[in-house]
């Protein structure tokens, strides 16, 4: 007897729970998947025809507040109260617990969503990359499928931020010819600003512009419920397994971008996983709904005001981009695109500048931005730029900059 208690006590201390649950466990044979609680009045004698009564209850309750529903206490209270009871509360306490289990089990159900032709999803995947060194890097694939045929779109972007994710949608629109006439997002920042009482939500400036210029109406999922928009769930991860297999090289995103139109028009040549008629003939019925292209594209860009510290750098999304120290202390406004970003002060226009997809330090040279060197990182040099025009690559305006003769600056 003492060796058993002893190993009992073992196995308390080794898994954490109490003797009594591991020895019970141990004993059992029967593994089956245990049935719903029995609730039958015979199993329950003390509370007989008292069980009509808590029923009546704890349904009603679902029709109140949360805070204002029946405990296992206050039952008990009621029944000996107002009707009598003489049993003991831990009768009422187990079959509260157990009818409430029961309730909520039955509760449990869901309707397959409807998937209108010319309805689609929307969502960002992760995935890696070679670029042109063979260096490891993470890119985001922005896919939008179209449930009803089961026909998807995907586009390779170096980030996922709010003008990648316009600027994908764009692309995939101007392709095949149209507009979704509904689209369903999760809540992403670069969409959502603020997520109010469902269905509700405040978007952001320029998904805001960006839905009124294409004329979509645009859902969201509920807070942690990915499987509201399964279909491009389970296609951003076959376009990875597939597309994405093995590891790109991707020295030009436009490139492998239009690669990756041609791969979704090959893949939509295969049957559908329910239908079994190629995916091509559904998608026929979702294009003879889309909404016709506005007349005009949308210009993809947002404006940012960025402070210019004591050293003459800005930073626009962790990337910090060399400007002048002769603007220290200024706040210069960015309109900023998904390959360049160009700045101007109150006064002045500045430069056009190629925008970084990873964070680095740069500064202006002859008219173009460059990585700061190695050397120069170590050192803690500075670089020494054009003193017209702020020192902004030696011109003021998009005019002078055409008729000035290109000018350098250098380093030290």
């Amino acid at each position: 007897m003492r060796s058993r208690a002893r190993i009992w006590r073992k196995s308390r201390s080794a898994t954490g729970f109490n003797y009594r649950t591991v020895q019970k466990y141990a004993y059992q044979e029967n593994w089956s998947e245990e049935s719903l609680p029995v609730l039958n009045a015979e199993n329950y004698p003390s509370l007989g025809a008292y069980i009509p009564i808590i029923d009546t209850w704890l349904e009603d309750d679902c029709k109140l507040p949360r805070k204002q529903r029946h405990t296992a206490w206050r039952v008990f209270c009621r029944l000996r109260d107002e009707h009598g009871f003489t049993g003991c509360y831990s009768s009422v306490k187990r079959y509260v617990r157990k009818k409430r289990f029961v309730m909520k089990t039955s509760d449990e159900g869901f309707l397959p969503l409807a998937h209108p032709c010319g309805w689609g999803q929307v969502d960002f995947g992760e995935f890696m990359y070679y670029d042109a060194v063979q260096k490891e890097q993470t890119g985001y694939a922005l896919t939008v499928s179209f449930p009803h045929s089961n026909k998807g779109y995907t586009q390779a972007f170096p980030s996922q931020n709010q003008e990648c994710l316009l600027e994908g949608m764009k692309r995939i629109f101007e392709y095949i010819g149209g507009v979704p006439v509904r689209l369903r997002f999760d809540n992403m920042t670069t969409a959502v600003a603020q997520v109010l009482k469902v269905p509700e939500r405040t978007l952001t400036d320029g998904f805001a512009r960006f839905m009124l210029h294409y004329r979509f109406q645009a859902d969201f999922c509920n807070p942690a419920a990915g499987n509201e928009k399964g279909n491009v769930e389970s296609k951003v991860g076959y376009s990875r397994r597939n597309a994405f297999v093995p590891v790109p090289t991707i020295t030009s995103f436009d490139d492998y971008n239009d690669w990756l139109f041609d791969w979704c028009e090959t893949d939509a040549e295969r049957d559908h996983y329910k239908y079994k008629i190629p995916i091509q003939e559904l998608w026929e019925e979702d294009y003879a709904q889309l909404l016709r292209l506005p007349e005009y594209p949308f210009s993809v860009f947002r404006y940012e005001a960025l402070s210019v510290n004591k050293s003459g750098f800005a930073v626009i999304d962790t990337n910090r981009y060399g400007l002048s120290p002769t603007l220290a202390g200024e706040t210069v406004q960015a309109k900023i695109f998904l390959t360049m970003w160009s700045s101007s002060t109150t006064t002045s226009w500045l430069a056009a500048i190629p925008a970084a997809t990873k964070p680095t330090m740069r500064f202006m040279t002859g008219g173009s931005i460059l990585p700061l060197s190695a050397k120069a990182r170590c050192s803690g040099a500075h670089p020494i730029l054009p003193a017209d025009a702020g020192g902004m690559a030696g011109v003021s305006s998009p005019a002078e900059k055409q008729g000035t003769e290109k000018r350098t600056s250098t380093a030290r």
